[in-house]
């Protein structure tokens, strides 16, 4: 749909030839014969552009602009024509918020449409730049949003590491209003040392134009960054990374590894309990043979034979290690521990 022109004209012979020009053009065209019609018109509609004469009946263009901010209406683009060829009305009307100034001579319909495309050009740029800035403002305050409700720290310096940007959660965490924060130096924010170990890596980042990550810790709490390097269109170079608190993460790593340690000290000595069960049992049937064979001596020495003492000794030794392997084999649930009362003096004995 073409963009309409509206023409403000007390000529209605100039006005269609103006319309029939304007229309050549590409462009639609509404027409008022005086100020008031104007007006009217402008309460319903917003033109593209006013061409707007100078003198019509009862008011001249500088009272139609001052009727129009009474009525609260707003003032499109205009380019003024007049028969008048005063420099004074000319720079009372840019002045006034004109985008042009065409005479009315021989050649005013043929300078018109150039004026019409100039006029047309500079509200086009005028509009691409009115969209650019709305769109920056916009990304402004999503950004903006970002670094009020980040989670996480989130931090922009300069080449001179000055803190230029930040999350609203460094006000918590380093104790100091926003405007104490801002476009200071690390030693200005943090201890010394901390600062020192900073600006050393920031130095390196910038140097070498790598990411880097690093664990650090401050005021008794982990954390892990990552920083990396970035440049403007103008080359201007730039730190920004962003930092998580990770404590309990690294106390849930420490317990792991805790557990971790557990269950390979409960394997270990699974693995030595299979072994010292495999022992037991083959030892066990060793000493099933030494107290059999024991027994059938004892059976047939007399116990006046001086062999007689040393095979109850040989027979009690080999009876404490059954009891010794019966242990190992409950260690190693081989067996089943069967409680029972002991006469010490018997055992000791």
């Amino acid at each position: 749909m073409p963009m309409t022109i509206l023409i403000v004209e007390d000529d209605p012979g100039l006005a269609e030839l103006i319309k029939e020009k304007i229309e050549s053009c590409g462009f639609a065209t509404a027409c008022a014969y005086s100020g008031e019609e104007a007006m009217e018109w402008l309460t319903q509609y917003t033109p593209y552009l006013l061409v707007l004469d100078y003198s019509l009946p009862g008011m001249n263009a500088r009272d139609f602009i001052a009727n129009l901010e009474k009525a609260n209406l707003p003032l499109p683009p205009f380019i003024v024509s007049t028969g008048q060829g005063d420099e004074k009305i000319a720079v009372e009307m840019m002045k006034l918020g004109a985008r042009d100034y065409v005479l009315k001579d021989s050649h005013f319909l043929e300078m018109l449409p150039e004026a019409i495309r100039k006029v047309g050009r500079e509200i086009e740029n005028e509009t691409r730049l009115s969209l650019a800035e709305a769109a920056l403002s916009k990304s402004d305050e999503i950004f903006n949003q970002f670094l009020l409700h980040s989670p996480i720290y989130v931090f922009f310096k300069d080449a001179e590491i000055r803190s230029i940007k930040l999350s609203k959660n460094f006000e918590t965490f380093l104790g100091k209003p926003m405007p104490e924060l801002i476009g200071k130096n690390m030693e200005e924010l943090f201890p010394s040392d901390f600062a020192y170990k900073i600006v050393a890596d920031d130095k390196k980042i910038l140097h070498e134009g790598k990411v880097i990550s690093i664990e650090e810790n401050f005021n008794g709490k982990n954390y892990s960054t990552i920083k990396f390097p970035f440049q403007t269109s103008d080359k201007t170079q730039y730190i920004a990374g962003f930092t998580i608190d990770i404590t309990e993460r690294k106390k849930q790593e420490i317990e792991r590894e805790k557990l971790q340690a557990q269950l390979s000290q409960s394997q270990k000595m699974e693995s030595v309990g299979r072994l010292a069960g495999g022992v037991a049992h083959d030892f066990n049937n060793m000493l099933g043979v030494i107290l059999g064979h024991t027994e059938i001596a004892i059976e047939q020495t007399s116990p006046s034979n001086p062999l007689f003492t040393a095979l109850k000794e040989i027979q009690k030794a080999a009876q404490r290690s059954a009891d010794l392997t019966r242990q190992l084999l409950a260690f190693a649930r081989k067996q089943t521990v069967i409680p029972k009362v002991l006469d010490l003096n018997e055992t000791v004995a």
